[in-house]
């Protein structure tokens, strides 16, 4: 569950079957006291400073080169067609219609299970004083 660079969870309480740990996306979750874990913050913090000093170095990685929707044709992207770059039409979607922002993928009929709480959105975050 923790497995990104400089992450980590923090065991709220602990019963006798299970361990409630919240999690950094603020949800909060159980897990049955046979779980292994280590202890401790993940280290190479930094990882998101690197400078990568030229695009090839994202080629390197993987990264295509990308092109705005605005910039294609209408046929090609929801947001491509007219004379101006500056109006999108509509929210942002992918070149499919996708919806790309702010939308829940998980299935309202699947049970939470061990899931104590849903993560909190950005804006609950703020107002709850948990975004650092």
């Amino acid at each position: 569950f923790i497995r990104a660079a400089g992450t980590f969870a923090t065991i709220v309480t602990k019963d006798r079957q299970y361990a409630t740990i919240k999690l950094r996306s603020t949800e909060i979750r159980k897990f049955p006291l046979e779980c292994w874990a280590s202890i401790g913050q993940l280290s190479h913090l930094e990882r998101a400073m690197r400078f990568k000093g030229k695009a090839g170095i994202n080629r390197w990685l993987g990264w295509r080169p990308s092109v705005r929707g605005t910039a294609m044709d209408p046929h090609t992207h929801p947001h491509g067609g007219g004379t101006s770059a500056k109006h999108t039409k509509r929210p942002p979607v992918s070149p499919w219609g996708i919806l790309r922002t702010g939308y829940k993928t998980r299935s309202p009929l699947k049970p939470l299970g061990l899931i104590v709480r849903r993560k909190l959105p950005g804006k609950m975050q703020k107002k709850f004083g948990i975004a650092s």
